[in-house]
């Protein structure tokens, strides 16, 4: 079932797994900095990335760096540097950028007999990017920081919200059905969906395109409309898979960025992403029926 090609490979996301909790809850910046060189240091080592891979990460980091120098470079510079580190982001967010050697650690199982065969990666390229957005946009909460009871009420209920939107057309779509589980995967599942994948995909979109159109859009909806626009194109980059589900990802995209504008919270976005997969997970059929 687990298909591990290179077990020394995963010791790198031991550390990216810190590298994230790190990157959210420790404010002293040399701290964060020091863990992320560590971590890129062993899966250079390792081979989880090859020396391509710096020119990408090295871009970004710079990118990022100038962008959230604000007030000290002209608006121009600024604009610039924003758009590049979103093209630079989506690109590694797509695994279109090359030098990664990201670990697939489930190989084309069907979690049940109606589900369509799951495969599963462990990816180092989208979590450094939301590491390397929050490391140098300064973000310095510290997990006391957080009102954590609003914060998960929140979550969980953009969450809940969310699949009571979605249940009928999904269902009605026959692309999932009904199909409760707790597959022996669950936790490797749990782990690569929380610390990679919502985390990686809530920063860019929610924090860091959400939330400076927020600022930008500074009119009586402007917040409304920043989380429009960003929920569309969370559904574009979804558009690969399907139209049904770049559809499907503006509905949930929505819910996300309502979560992250209502309680001004990175965490709550990432876990109203969680909750919504998790339901995916385990109530329905996982990825997608085989018809």
């Amino acid at each position: 079932m687990f298909s591990l090609f290179n077990p020394t490979l995963l010791l790198t996301y031991d550390f990216l797994v810190l590298c994230v909790i790190a990157s959210l809850f420790v404010s002293n910046t040399r701290i964060k900095i020091g863990i992320l060189i560590f971590t890129i240091a062993v899966a250079y080592a390792i081979g989880s990335i090859s020396l391509l891979s710096f020119i990408p990460i090295m871009g970004l980091s710079l990118s990022c760096y100038v962008y959230y120098r604000k007030g000290k470079l002209s608006k121009s510079l600024q604009a610039t540097a924003y758009i590049v580190t979103l093209i630079i982001s989506l690109g590694l967010l797509l695994h279109k950028i090359p030098g990664f050697n990201n670990v697939k650690i489930i190989d084309n199982i069907n979690i049940t007999s109606s589900s369509a065969p799951f495969s599963m990666w462990l990816n180092f390229d989208k979590p450094v990017v939301a590491i390397i957005i929050l490391l140098l946009s300064g973000y310095s909460l510290t997990f006391k920081d957080r009102d954590w009871n609003r914060l998960i009420k929140v979550a969980l209920l953009s969450g809940v919200s969310c699949i009571a939107v979605l249940i009928i057309p999904v269902l009605l779509t026959d692309i999932i059905n009904y199909d409760p589980k707790l597959p022996n995967i669950t936790p490797i599942w749990i782990i690569n969906m929380l610390f990679f994948v919502c985390f990686a995909e809530e920063v860019l979109f929610r924090y860091f395109i959400q939330g400076n159109l927020g600022k930008i859009l500074k009119f009586k909806y402007g917040q409304y409309v920043s989380i429009v626009i960003t929920s569309i194109l969370f559904g574009l980059v979804h558009l690969p898979i399907g139209g049904i589900f770049a559809v499907f990802a503006f509905i949930t995209g929505l819910a996300y960025g309502y979560s992250y504008y209502k309680t001004k919270s990175i965490e709550a976005a990432i876990l109203t992403h969680f909750t919504v997969n998790f339901i995916h997970f385990t109530i329905f059929t996982y990825p997608v029926a085989q018809s």
